[in-house]
């Protein structure tokens, strides 16, 4: 089975199967050894691309074990062969759950147009809101509906040892001063 017939294996069994919507870590549970198997890499482009932004960005905090050693590198090209809808995704995935400034690494990719960085921040000016962890994310994590907090925050901090990425912002007032910054300038 190729990674397509398993994402979509997954995605259409999620609704019908898994405990909370869209998806959830017991349920992924059951193909994490057949996804494991798949180019994680590829994996991740294909879902990112391919399902809503609920869906991806949720099934992405579910198995942080298929890109829990991605580098710089891998997440830039992931931006940069993602779809416009796929971008949003992984840029609220690293900013809200790994708590990575996504922004400025998609910012500063040089084969990205500024009309495409412009899409994201007019897009991010307006969902913005929605970067920020909130009770209920915390209470997901306590629940085990997601992986294990500590695991992104693992995963965040070796991320971060990299010098060209930098802590996602804490306030919404400074993420929207960025962005309207980054929109002035451009």
């Amino acid at each position: 089975m190729n990674l397509r017939e398993l994402s979509q294996e997954i995605y259409s069994n999620a609704s019908e199967k898994a405990y909370f919507y869209p998806v959830d870590r017991n349920f992924i549970q059951i193909y994490l050894g057949r996804i494991r198997l798949c180019n994680n890499f590829e994996f991740i482009i294909y879902n990112l691309n391919n399902y809503p932004e609920t869906y991806s960005v949720q099934l992405l905090t579910c198995i942080p074990e298929i890109y829990e050693e991605f580098s710089l590198n891998d997440w830039s090209e992931i931006l940069t062969r993602s779809s416009t809808f796929g971008v949003f995704s992984a840029i609220e995935f690293l900013f809200k759950y790994l708590e990575i400034n996504a922004f400025k690494l998609y910012f500063d990719l040089p084969q990205v147009s500024i009309k495409d960085k412009k899409t994201v921040v007019d897009y991010f000016v307006e969902c913005g809101m929605f970067l920020f962890k909130d009770e209920d994310d915390y209470q997901d994590f306590e629940e085990g509906y997601l992986a294990e907090l500590n695991t992104l925050i693992s995963i965040k901090e070796k991320m971060l040892i990299n010098s060209k990425l930098y802590s996602a912002f804490t306030q919404k007032k400074d993420l929207y001063t960025y962005l309207d910054d980054y929109k002035q300038k451009a």
